[in-house]
């Protein structure tokens, strides 16, 4: 009959020895763990939608600055186009006026000359009358000298013009219609005592024809130039009536 009061050897055998407990000495604190943590926010933040991101204040700066350069740059190039355009139309009506005022000088010149003369000395009257006027207008005077020349010496013509005004009356593709007024001093055997005359020429300049005269008129008497004979402003008077025979 077994005895149940022995201790059980072979349950006591097979228990291993409990190992021996290392104390932490006091002095020592405990190391810390070197490993990572754990990223607890890791599921939160993956539910979540990104935030936009935001730009560094530099960059914003950039942005502006090249803005304003962009917008001045604009600016600058139109007020550089309506200036040059501006600058266009003044020298484009700097330029008519200059041209206005040319015509006018070259005809007011020629309206005196032409009617300033000496019946002693015809020829440089005559060589006025051809000075700065197209080649038609020349032989014209040409042609009329003779006959001229049989009114002024017979009457002993001398006459001084003096420009009162040159008005441009018409203007088209470069030829300028000119009103010429002279005042012209004269004395002759018909008015020994002198007299002043006024007379309106009309004068064409052509800046075509490197500013030459090409038509000569006298608006008083509507002549135009044109036509046989010329019209060339003179300031002389007609030839003088012949005498009545006397009564018998």
């Amino acid at each position: 009959m077994p005895n149940d009061d022995a201790p059980d050897d072979a349950t006591t055998a097979e228990e291993p020895e409990s190992a021996p407990v290392q104390s932490t000495p006091p002095d020592e604190a405990p190391r810390p763990s070197t490993a990572p943590p754990r990223n607890r926010t890791s599921r939160t933040s993956a539910s979540l939608p990104a935030e936009p991101a935001v730009a560094a204040p530099g960059t914003t700066r950039a942005v502006a600055l090249t803005l304003v350069i962009t917008l001045l740059a604009v600016a600058a190039g139109v007020a550089t186009f309506f200036a040059l355009h501006y600058r266009g139309q003044v020298n484009d009506m700097e330029q008519a006026a200059a041209d206005r005022a040319r015509a006018e000088d070259i005809a007011g010149k020629y309206g005196v000359n032409a009617a300033t003369v000496d019946f002693n000395d015809i020829a440089p009257w005559l060589q006025n009358l051809k000075s700065g006027v197209t080649d038609q207008v020349a032989k014209r005077v040409d042609g009329a000298a003779e006959v001229m020349r049989m009114v002024v010496v017979p009457v002993r013509l001398q006459s001084k013009g003096k420009l009162v005004g040159t008005k441009v009356s018409d203007e088209a593709n470069g030829v300028y219609k000119v009103m010429v007024v002279i005042d012209t001093d004269a004395t002759s055997l018909q008015a020994p005592q002198g007299t002043t005359t006024t007379t309106a020429y009309t004068i064409t300049v052509d800046s075509n024809q490197n500013w030459l005269m090409s038509d000569i008129g006298n608006a008083l008497s509507g002549g135009s130039g044109q036509g046989s004979g010329t019209s060339a402003p003179t300031g002389a008077p007609t030839p003088p009536a012949e005498a009545p025979a006397p009564n018998p």
